[in-house]
């Protein structure tokens, strides 16, 4: 069984998130202090997250399932330094009728 007894309140660090909902072509602003993030298409059209494509789930207009997934999370204390903070999200054209990307930013406060 797990125990914090031997642990000190500082070798913790505070995090917050925040959502974005995505459904066009757009250069997102990293948060400072970011961690780490997921990026989800939760839609029916490709999307393209720092040029990595994140497929639609192929059967999305019958069972509504996501499609594929990517992320990055940095270790303890690390922080997102990439391309001036911003993350460059790409939509197939011409988008199907519901482009939707989820990215969920993990920030230190």
């Amino acid at each position: 069984m797990f125990s914090n007894r031997n642990l000190r309140y500082t070798e913790f660090l505070d995090f917050n998130e925040s959502v974005q909902y995505i459904r066009q072509s757009t250069q997102l602003q990293v948060p400072e202090n970011c961690n780490g993030f997921v990026a989800v298409n939760a839609g029916d059209t490709t999307f393209w997250v720092n040029n990595f494509p994140l497929q639609p789930n192929p059967s999305f207009g019958t069972t509504g399932l996501a499609g594929e997934s990517t992320g990055l999370i940095g270790n303890k204390g690390e922080i997102y330094k990439g391309d001036n903070m911003r993350m460059t999200i790409t939509v197939q054209s011409p988008a199907g009728p519901s482009p939707l990307l989820i990215v969920v930013f993990k920030y230190y406060i």
